[in-house]
């Protein structure tokens, strides 16, 4: 009993925690091969941020990359046509996947309860190592 609680404390811990922050990629002055293979490997339908040479940014949704085209689809209130745009007049495209889901509050709720959880495992390790 004792080493399946040890097991799956060990487990808890070595398990690595979901990488929270967004990929960024700056694509300006990139060989344009190299920057069509990262946004190829990008899933269709990713959020993403693109900021253009001429400084103006948007948030989009990808479409997907024909050639040295980067074709986009605005976040916007209104339906807006797609954008494909050349990867020479893009600065950078950064992922926004996986940001924004959970509010402080939550991740706070989250954070006590997995301290609470850790501690009370490893108590119940203790305890089993002292018998």
């Amino acid at each position: 009993m004792s080493r399946m609680i040890a097991l799956v404390v060990a487990l808890t811990l070595i398990v690595p925690a979901p990488a929270a922050a967004g990929m960024r990629v700056a694509v300006r002055g990139q060989d344009s091969n190299t920057i069509g293979r990262y946004l190829r490997q990008l899933p269709v339908g990713s959020e993403v941020d693109v900021r253009l040479a001429d400084r103006s940014h948007f948030r989009a949704f990808l479409m997907g990359v024909e050639g040295t085209d980067l074709i986009v689809m605005p976040k916007t209130r209104l339906p807006v046509p797609q954008r494909r745009l050349a990867f020479d007049t893009v600065e950078f495209v950064e992922l926004r996947s996986g940001r924004g889901g959970v509010n402080p509050a939550a991740a706070i709720g989250i954070g006590a309860a997995v301290g609470a959880g850790v501690f009370f495992g490893l108590l119940l390790v203790a305890l089993a190592a002292s018998d």
